[in-house]
This record gives C-alpha cells, structure tokens and sequence, in this order.
C-alpha cells in the first residue's frame, strides 16, 4: 500500500510499519535492523488522518514536502521504538484489546511526550472500542508523572478496569509506576516496556527526523544520555537544519552537564559510612550503564534516590555535591 494514502483510520500494514522512514528517503535494505521501529513510530507522528477532498488537494499536500514530528515527540517515539525492539519488536505488541501494556521511563520529563508517542504507536490508531453507554472510544492511556495528587495508586481503578471490559488498549506511562499509576493497571500489565535514555545514534536520528538532515557531529554517550525532550524541543528546528540543530543541542547539554569541578569527589570524602558506599556504588553503575554492552546494567534497575537526614552543617549538600562530581553529573 502507498504510504501517501494511509489514514490514521485505516492503520498501514504492520510490515510496512517498520520500514517506513522519515527524513530523507532510503532503501529499506540500508535502514540498520535497530533503526527501522524507531522510524516506523516516527513515520505514524507525522500522518495525517483526513483524506483528500479531491485529487488537486492531494497533490498539493505532497507538493508541500514532508510534515516533521516536534522534536520532543520524535525522541519519544525513538526511544520507545528501541525499547518495543527490546521485548521483540511491535509483533509482540496486542494492538487489539482487551490489553494492558506498562511502559516504564527514565524521569518524569519524558511522562507527557511518551504518552503521546504511545497513544499513537503502541495500539492500532485505527481501532475504536465500544463503550458501555453506546459510545466508540481510542486507547485509553494514562500517564502519571507525580504532578498531581491524583497520581495515586487508588485513583482511576474504575475506569481501568472498564476500558478492558470495553474491550480498550490500556496503556500507563510512568517514571515510578508502582507509586504514581492505578493499582490494577500496574498489577495487570501483560507488557512492560521499559525506555531508556537515548544514544548518540538516536539523538542523531531525532535532528534527521525533523530538521531532514543528518548531522555530521553527535554528541558523546554521556551527553545523549543527559538529552531530554525539553532539551531536544528548545535545540532541534527545521529552521536550523541538521548540524544547526546538533551544535545547539551539544551547547544546551554542556551546560546541563556543567558542574563544580573545584571541590572533592565522593571518593575523597570521609566518614559518611553507608551514605558513601551506597553513593559510590551508584558511580560504578552509571559508569557500567553509559559504557553499555551485555553486562551493562538496565537503567530501571539503578538507585534512583536516596534520603539524607540531619541537623544543619553535618554535610548533607556536600555529600550531594560530590557525588555529582564523581558521577559527572549536575
């Protein structure tokens, strides 16, 4: 089928779903096996679910030239793209309801744009569930970024457990899904998905996706990994093409990543006991997860806090300072 006239209510076949690309064109055969879900879902950011009113109209909207996703919604999909690839690839995706799929993401900046990613990526965007009142609905999603009070374990149960009744693709987005997303759809999920942060293979694919160009220069695994949706949204524009786009956005990390280099490492601190041991450890296996490679360990599996207590001037912020340092971090 030609891509130029799927709709959004007529979903494309799934095998043209992955080779489908976005930015300038090419071969299926040359798009790397690790790329294709990633533009496959970049591909569904940018359809246009209203047909043509007439032949003329058509014409003139491929006359126009390619529409490009938001670059925080392009580096959503890449992730999640590289993460469905992770629990083998969108056929093990149940597009069709009843279904609960659980997808996991780094911090709470990336909640909102994988949500939508999701909404359009992860269920058939052409299948719509009866409700119990007569009414069709889509998927439902619910995302849960710890915002609002309302992200609960004990909040929306109901309407979870309706959706599948209704025969609904339930889909909850979460940084912590155990405290912040309903009970029953943590518990339920026949998927989990987890998203990592991105690589420099993928922050290059996201300048492709909505400038049209790929950059000459990346940034460094560290820097990828501090990217964020914000980040990419304030960086990467049609407007300052691909390498414009790469060098703003190798600026914004630079000073993301900039810290005091002036005071000690945690390594150098001492009698902070089990603080700095658990701090310390916590160095070891960011540096393992950014090397990457078979042993690396997964992102969802590092420490993601920890509670310091004591009175004034016992040296809570310097602890925290320098395990930044030593972590290379903010």
């Amino acid at each position: 089928m030609d891509r130029a006239v799927w709709t959004r209510g007529a979903a494309p076949p799934r095998e043209a779903r992955v080779t489908a690309g976005v930015g300038p064109t090419r071969a299926a055969s040359a798009i790397p096996r690790r790329e294709a879900t990633a533009r496959a879902f970049l591909a569904l950011l940018v359809e246009d679910g209203r047909p043509a009113a007439s032949f003329d109209e058509a014409v003139d909207a491929l006359l126009d030239g390619p529409r490009r996703p938001s670059a925080d919604l392009a580096g959503a999909a890449v992730a999640l793209g590289r993460a469905v690839d992770a629990v083998g690839g969108v056929g093990a995706l149940p597009r069709l309801g009843p279904a609960i799929l659980l997808v996991t993401v780094p911090a709470m900046e990336w909640v909102e744009p994988v949500a939508s990613a999701s909404a359009l990526c992860l269920a058939d965007p052409g299948r719509r569930f009866p409700r119990g009142d007569g009414r069709a609905g889509t998927a439902l999603v619910v995302q849960a970024d710890g915002s609002s009070s309302g992200h609960q374990p004990d909040r929306r149960n109901g309407e979870v457990r309706q959706a599948l009744q209704d025969g609904a693709v339930v889909i909850g987005v979460s940084q912590d899904p155990a405290r912040l997303l309903p009970r029953d759809l943590v518990r339920g999920a026949e998927l989990r998905i987890e998203v990592e942060a991105l690589d420099p293979t993928e922050v290059a694919l996201v300048v492709e996706a909505v400038t049209g160009a790929a950059p000459r220069s990346r940034l460094s695994a560290a820097g990828a990994a501090l990217c964020d949706p914000g980040d990419l949204s304030l960086a990467v524009h049609a407007a300052r093409g691909g390498e414009g786009s790469a060098s703003r956005l190798a600026a914004i990390v630079s000073a993301k990543a900039g810290t005091d280099r002036g005071g000690p490492g945690l390594e150098e601190l001492h009698g902070y006991g089990a603080a700095r041991d658990w701090g310390l450890s916590l160095v070891l296996d960011l540096r393992a997860w950014l090397a990457g490679g078979p042993a690396a360990p997964r992102w969802a599996d590092l420490e993601s806090a920890a509670l310091l207590s004591g009175p004034p001037g016992v040296g809570k912020t310097a602890f925290a300072a320098a395990l930044a340092r030593s972590a290379g971090l903010p």
